[in-house]
């Protein structure tokens, strides 16, 4: 060990150890495969459903904070890596990523985004599918590889932030 002041007047202390590293290989490291047919989409588009669609809504703010919550079957047929996309009329924006394992069993997420202009207007919940999701999911290498779109659907007012104009 070496103590020493620095030009900025600051004691450092320099320590050297020695450890044994052990380099992994990333959680997914191969290409994803993505399989998609029409039984498969039936089966999918059965399998996850849009469970709560709703909007918080900011006084003098021009956006407002939509959410939305998926529940997932008991088994899923495959499992599933997905974009999470909220489109009102000719506007998407990304909500998130999901990735789900088809052993997970049943279960629900829930993702939430800022969309300006917000006005109650019906909206639809595309989820395409979309390999990097897998990144953090160990053991992924083969997904569905289909769009599902949920809805339409107007999201039910959660509540109103903020003091009236």
């Amino acid at each position: 060990m070496r103590r020493a002041q620095g030009e900025d007047g600051f004691w450092r202390t320099n320590v050297a150890a020695a450890v044994d590293l052990e380099i992994l290989p990333p959680l997914n490291p191969g290409p994803i495969r993505r399989v998609s047919s029409p039984e498969l989409d039936r089966q999918m588009s059965a399998a996850i459903k849009l469970v709560h669609l709703g909007a918080v809504h900011r006084n003098l703010d021009p956006e407002s904070l939509v959410c939305v919550e998926f529940a997932f079957e008991a088994r899923l047929p495959l499992d599933v890596a997905f974009d999470v996309w909220l489109r009102v009329g000719d506007q998407e924006v990304r909500m998130g990523r999901i990735a789900r394992s088809r052993e997970a069993g049943a279960s629900s997420s829930s993702l939430c985004a800022n969309l300006e202009g917000y006005d109650e207007k019906e909206v639809l919940v595309v989820l395409r599918s979309d390999a990097a999701a897998t990144r953090n999911s160990p053991g992924m290498v083969e997904i569905w590889g289909g769009e599902l779109t949920l809805g339409p659907k107007r999201a039910r007012r959660m509540a109103v932030l903020g003091n009236p104009p």
